[in-house]
């Protein structure tokens, strides 16, 4: 009996060497990024490794943990770009630069452009004015920019849309080296496409009451293929269609410029200085402008007000 006694305590003995820990866990190491919080002494854990605080990868250093400092993966490099003539070789990641703008290689003026950088095109000053009718002194009372509002339909503007109450304003310039400029621009896009999109919207819809589908129907039917009813549908068509942009296009390609010069308070016009001059009859009352052959090819009543002067 003695016998089995002792070992049935020698068993519980072991027992406890291999389940307990007699430790007293006074010296601990505090939990890492990737080991949790540990006895010095006996090696038993608490909790959880902090895990890694990453900070991104930069142009020279890789993915990196800001509290122990271990790396992950490589830097991304920097993405230069080459110098020009305005800016520096530079990242356009971050802000390493290196070395110098290479400056312009200006081209000297002409009577056809002014002063001209042969690298990146840019201009500076005006052309070479040799015709003697221009004096900037005998047109110093209508240099400047010159803007007036007007309302115009579909049709005024050349549209396949009955749309009224179009607003442009219409810019004139008459530059100090003799150059006249003319453009439009709408002074409310958001609102001319709400106007065009609400005529294009009742115009499906009677197409398919043509097909004996009312406008719920046709709702239906366009969501049915396109996921989208009728004016979703025309607001997605003309999503990224810029109207102001198209317009100075136009007036890019038509050319709708040209020079002018002042002779006896009578201002004349024309294409260019070799070309034929008109008078353009006008009146001018300080800071108001009417121009009578826009208002005549309008069909409209103009009155330009100053905006800026040269």
């Amino acid at each position: 009996m003695k016998k089995k006694l002792t070992v049935l305590i020698l068993a519980l003995v072991c027992m406890l060497m291999l389940t307990g820990c007699f430790c007293k866990h006074e010296q601990w190491k505090d939990a890492t990024c990737t080991d949790p919080k540990t006895c010095a002494e006996c090696g038993e854990t608490e909790g959880g490794a902090l895990g890694h605080v990453w900070l991104a990868a930069t142009c020279e250093a890789p993915k990196t943990c800001e509290v122990c400092g271990v790396t992950e993966g490589e830097a991304k490099g920097h993405d230069i770009v080459e110098a020009s003539c305005t800016e520096a070789k530079h990242c356009t990641r971050c802000t390493m630069t290196e070395g110098e703008a290479l400056g312009h290689q200006w081209l000297d003026a002409t009577t056809e452009a002014p002063q001209t950088c042969s690298v990146c095109a840019a201009t500076e000053g005006e052309r070479i004015i040799t015709d003697p009718r221009f004096t900037t002194n005998s047109v110093k009372t209508l240099l400047g920019k010159w803007k007036a509002s007007v309302e115009m339909s579909g049709e005024e503007m050349g549209l396949d849309v009955s749309v009224t109450g179009i607003t442009l304003d219409v810019f004139m310039h008459f530059g100090n080296a003799g150059d006249l400029s003319f453009s439009a621009l709408l002074s409310d896009e958001d609102a001319f496409w709400d106007s065009i999109i609400s005529v294009y919207v009742e115009s499906m819809y009677d197409e398919f009451a043509a097909q004996g589908l009312n406008r719920e129907e046709a709702d239906a039917a366009m969501k049915q293929v396109y996921g989208m009813d009728v004016e979703e549908y025309l607001r997605s068509s003309m999503e990224g269609v810029n109207m102001n942009d198209i317009l100075a296009s136009v007036y890019d390609q038509a050319a709708i410029s040209g020079v002018y010069y002042m002779k006896d308070g009578k201002l004349y016009s024309g294409s260019n200085w070799e070309g034929a001059m008109t008078e353009e009859p006008y009146t001018l009352d300080g800071d108001k402008l009417v121009l009578d052959s826009i208002n005549e090819s309008l069909g409209k009543d103009l009155t330009f007000i100053r905006v800026t002067e040269e």
